[in-house]
């Protein structure tokens, strides 16, 4: 029972975080493209890479996993609504608009959890 309120109080704060950054960046430009997701997807990652490489380097409990990657994390990041966001783009004949969503969410979470990973393994 502890494992599913790790989550679920994790996944509430992170969904939370999502929510408050994905509308305070709605208002700055460009507007075409959904930025609050691929923000809270690149922190997202980093921050993953973070607490992998910490996770590798300390014993901690399965609670503190769980409520921090899996809860908080998860709850964070929109991977979710960023395949969404691509059909849609790609529904409404935008290819063009769903391969930059694509790389922008792809490559640059990619390079912030190896950036994250780096600096863990730097810091812990």
């Amino acid at each position: 029972m502890n494992n599913y309120l790790a989550v679920a109080l994790g996944g509430a704060i992170g969904s939370m975080a999502r929510y408050w950054l994905t509308i305070s960046l709605v208002r700055y430009p460009p507007h075409w493209l959904p930025l609050g997701t691929v923000s809270v997807n690149v922190i997202g990652s980093f921050i993953i890479g973070l607490v992998w490489a910490y996770l590798q380097q300390r014993n901690e409990s399965e609670f503190v996993r769980l409520f921090v990657a899996v809860g908080i994390l998860g709850g964070f990041t929109t991977f979710s609504t960023f395949s969404l966001e691509t059909v849609y783009f790609l529904s409404e004949g935008e290819t063009g608009r769903a391969l930059v969503n694509i790389a922008m969410n792809v490559v640059t979470c990619l390079l912030a959890a190896t950036a994250g990973i780096g600096l863990g393994r730097w810091v812990f």
